[in-house]
């Protein structure tokens, strides 16, 4: 009797070896072999790592457990957050990450209702002093990315029964969140497209960015602007009822207007496009998808940040989406999934590959074992110097209430003799 686990990774197997045929990609002999059995962790440079979300179980399963790990050099990953932790984010300097929690919510038979409990938490690089970016509203939060200079969140949220949107927030400031204006980027911005109505949480597929109706906010490396995906109802050519996820781009100090970067121009590209800024803000990176089903070409697109203009389409392989950058802006790196023609429906989330954009060569860096697995990733480069003094609680944790726990203090400089 096979696992549920196993026969998805079986049918993984067999459609990856399908697609690896197609001339339209070109994947290293390398990554052929790599294939044939499970993949740990692979060295990606001197100094960056690729933090990511990972759980260990399918997406509805209310005793899912998601940790947020680290890609070593060597050996297995580095457990940075295990409390029901996912969708990290680097700070610029790699002193930080921002992450997504629902390590407080109450028990629960629906795995719906938990997401509205993600709050935002911060930490250091290696997992230490875990803070909760509290505020005031109450509502499910996702998708957090830091500011250039690392004084603000940006992420997406649906407070107090309010409509979804994009918020900032100070991280030593009170918490608080604020709007960001998108109002000349809602109904009737651009060419006919209207706005979809706000989803409920309760009917999305949180394993994936945009489950609000809003993906993946982000700041340009100067700080001016913050771009985000939007999922819009509209019209293309003869379809009345056609579902688009365009890109965004507003001023990040509250100057209103609206640009739109990109519009999608077929109807099957109603995926969230998981926008992202290069490191040197001159370009962005989304998901696009061309036609449906086992036939559908998912590209990697490369446009101009300032003009939207096209640059380039890449197809990694097995690409599903949720790219982003290397520091030095050279590589991507994205979830790979595949399109299950039993169940008619894309499995995604299992792997976490790279691709080379000089060379078109993508590869296997990690596989979760399971679908859905892979939940958010960023690639940054760690601070190399520690904080003066951090906090880490000890495993087991979390523990039942009245049970003790305990924690390591340390410190980066030595104690002086008879003590501080």
């Amino acid at each position: 009797e096979r696992s549920y686990s196993a026969i998805l990774t079986g049918l993984f197997t067999a459609e990856a070896a399908e697609k690896e045929k197609s001339p339209q990609t070109k994947i290293s002999a390398k990554n052929a072999l790599e294939k044939q059995r499970p993949i740990v962790g692979k060295p990606l440079g001197a100094e960056d790592r690729i933090i990511f979300g990972v759980g260990d179980s399918y997406r509805w399963d209310v005793n899912r457990i998601d940790k947020v790990q680290m890609l070593l050099p060597m050996g297995a990953p580095q457990d940075l957050a295990t409390i029901k932790d996912f969708e990290p984010s680097w700070s610029a300097d790699g002193s930080k990450i921002v992450f997504v929690s629902v390590r407080n919510h109450p028990p629960f038979d629906n795995p719906f209702a938990i997401d509205n409990y993600r709050r935002l938490f911060i930490m250091n690089a290696d997992g230490s002093d875990q803070t909760l970016l509290a505020g005031a509203l109450l509502g499910p939060e996702s998708e957090p990315s830091f500011s250039p200079d690392g004084e603000k969140v940006v992420f997406v949220a649906q407070y107090d029964g309010q409509e979804p949107g994009i918020y900032t927030v100070n991280v030593h400031g009170s918490g608080n969140a604020t709007q960001v204006d998108t109002s000349a980027c809602l109904p009737n911005g651009f060419n006919g497209w209207k706005s979809k109505p706000a989803r409920r949480v309760t009917e999305s597929n949180s394993s994936e960015p945009g489950f609000l109706g809003y993906d993946t906010p982000n700041f340009s490396p100067d700080g001016n602007w913050i771009i985000f995906g939007k999922n819009e109802l509209g019209i293309i050519g003869a379809s009345p009822m056609a579902v688009g996820n365009h890109v965004y781009r507003v001023s990040a100090n509250g100057g209103g207007g609206c640009s739109i970067l990109y519009e999608p121009d077929v109807i099957s590209d109603s995926h969230p496009t998981a926008a992202k800024y290069s490191p040197d803000g001159t370009k962005i990176s989304l998901y696009r998808v061309e036609g449906y089903g086992d036939s559908a070409v998912r590209k990697l697109r490369i446009i101009n940040a300032s003009t939207g203009a096209l640059i380039a389409d890449h197809t990694p392989v097995e690409f599903f989406g949720n790219a982003v950058w290397s520091p030095d802006g050279t590589k991507l790196a994205y979830t790979t999934g595949y399109y299950d023609t039993k169940m008619q429906a894309d499995v995604v989330g299992q792997r976490i590959g790279t691709y080379d954009l000089a060379t078109s060569t993508s590869e296997v860096v990690f596989d979760s074992m399971g679908a859905d697995g892979v939940r958010g990733l960023s690639w940054g480069t760690p601070a190399a110097i520690a904080p003066a003094m951090s906090m880490r609680i000890n495993q087991p944790n979390p523990v039942s209430s009245g049970q003790p726990t305990s924690g390591t203090l340390n410190l980066r400089d030595p104690a002086p003799v008879g003590g501080a």
